[in-house]
């Protein structure tokens, strides 16, 4: 849990890099200190750099201002947020993967506010480093100008496309040091679709409102230096705070 927290994947906690690696500030618990209290208190900078100030800030201010998923898409998301929780610090394939990935965004087709049924795109933001740089005949990476291979095509999908290896084998597959260029662009785009496949109610959440609220799940992947202003402000931040159930009353 700390790394994720370190990582801004936990907004409940914001890392205090000058206090050590398990140093952070709890922003569930606010209060109000008297200045002349606190004047009397000796401190020690929390954060130093630029890159910390503005990450501390970010993250301050993501815990505040949040978007808030309705309530009966929250089931359709949380199998994603329990792959993360299990996942992501593991010593496997789909672990290593999942800490390259910079952000998960979600992004609605129509406007939240029209309600649902919701057409929604998984959105799996790659840090810069980890998808090849390829040249098509576009001139610019496409995903459909990007030869698919037919073993490749067919070990990943099923006749409609759908993903047919696991999100770990397909994990595997790109832990492979021999692996073509072609071929991790195709892998990771397999891989978003499957953990977008993941993205069902669970039993006990099924309830009518539930299973009506969503049409459609799709996946995008994208490197974070090629994912544009205009897609962020339309798109919402996937973390795991932000996916725990309402709150009983």
């Amino acid at each position: 849990m700390a790394a994720e927290a370190r990582n801004g994947k936990r907004p409940r906690y914001v890392h205090v890099p000058n206090f050590g690696e398990h140093a952070f500030v709890d922003l569930s618990a606010v209060a109000t200190i008297d200045k002349e209290d606190l004047s009397k208190v000796t401190h020690k900078h929390g954060v130093s750099s630029d890159m910390e100030i503005r990450n501390f800030g970010r993250r301050v201010a993501r815990r505040f201002g949040r978007f808030a998923f309705p309530d009966d898409v929250v089931p359709w998301l949380k199998p994603l947020e329990d792959l993360v929780q299990k996942k992501h610090e593991k010593n496997s394939a789909e672990g290593e993967a999942l800490r390259q990935v910079c952000q998960f965004r979600v992004e609605c087709a129509a406007k939240w506010s029209e309600g649902a049924p919701y057409s929604l795109t998984l959105c799996v933001i790659l840090y810069s480093d980890v998808l090849p740089s390829l040249s098509t005949a576009s001139g610019e990476d496409d995903d459909f100008d990007i030869p698919l291979n037919s073993r490749l095509k067919q070990w990943l999908y099923n006749d409609d496309m759908t993903p047919r290896a696991s999100s770990d084998k397909i994990a595997r597959e790109l832990q492979k040091s021999d692996t073509p260029p072609e071929d991790i662009h195709w892998l990771w785009i397999a891989l978003a679709q499957s953990w977008a496949q993941k993205c069902a109610p669970a039993p006990r959440d099924q309830s009518p409102n539930v299973m009506a609220a969503v049409e459609m799940i799709e996946a995008d992947v994208v490197s974070e230096d090629r994912y544009p202003l205009s897609r962020y402000r339309l798109s919402e931040e996937l973390d795991l705070d932000h996916l725990s159930g309402p709150s009983p009353v």
